[in-house]
């Protein structure tokens, strides 16, 4: 059985990983184990920010976007998460936008 303390020393060897080291894969690595062994976790709404900056520090752009949707479908309208992963969708949307309509070179 996991001590009570993992998920903690997890978001420390994650933090540790994407704010000092730069390994953001791995970062990324235990940011999900968290979300996925103790989604029960007092803390575990901290990972969703985290995760998604290791994703953008990672250039994982399809897994950040993938996190962002299933934080709207998890958490309430209203909630700040829930917000924050829409403001976010909202900023890829216009990005991509104007990506798309440069003509090529």
């Amino acid at each position: 059985p996991d001590s009570p303390d993992a998920p903690a020393a997890l978001m420390a060897a994650a933090n540790l990983l994407v704010g000092r080291v730069g390994d953001f894969k791995e970062g990324c690595r235990l940011y999900e184990r968290i979300l996925q062994r103790y989604p029960e976790w007092e803390q575990i709404r901290g990972v969703y920010p985290a995760l998604i900056r290791a994703y953008d520090l990672a250039g994982d752009a399809e897994s950040r976007v993938k996190l962002l949707y299933d934080i709207q479908q998890k958490f309430p309208p209203d909630s700040p998460l829930n917000q924050y992963a829409t403001q976010e969708l909202g900023k890829a949307a216009v990005v991509n936008k104007h990506t798309e309509d440069k003509p090529a070179q």
